[in-house]
């Protein structure tokens, strides 16, 4: 009898919503004191869902998302907007995130410009640049 091509789905085994955290990022600020909550995200979003029961996030840490922010670390909310990527540099934007309330703009369509939710000092990779009309 020939395998079915249809893959097998089960429910998650975590609860609230998924968080998808640059593994990369996180390395990267290893060393500093002031952003050890953002080097050890899972450890503090675990503290974080302890304070907000009614809305727990689930970190899954990933590869690269090449966006790469100096003092920060790229996520993504596939479920509240999954065509947007976040810059979290401190504890109090993760906050903002279990509020509610995202970082620096609100939901909707994601806009044409790659770099939209990217602070002034965060870096673009290259090929983005070149889409953009840069050097």
């Amino acid at each position: 009898m020939p395998k079915s091509t249809n893959p097998s789905s089960s429910p998650p085994t975590w609860q609230g919503e998924l968080l998808l955290a640059c593994r990369k990022c996180q390395k990267k600020l290893k060393g500093h004191d002031k952003l050890r909550p953002l080097e050890k995200l899972k450890r503090t979003v675990k503290q974080l869902n302890k304070t907000h029961p009614g809305h727990p996030l689930h970190l899954v840490n990933v590869p690269c998302m090449d966006v790469c922010p100096k003092l920060g670390v790229t996520v993504c909310l596939p479920q509240r907007s999954p065509l947007r990527l976040y810059i979290l540099r401190s504890e109090q934007d993760l906050e903002h995130l279990y509020s509610g309330v995202e970082a620096e703009h609100p939901a909707g369509k994601a806009e044409k410009n790659p770099a939209s939710d990217l602070s002034p000092n965060a870096r673009v990779p290259r090929s983005s640049a070149k889409r953009m009309g840069g050097k």
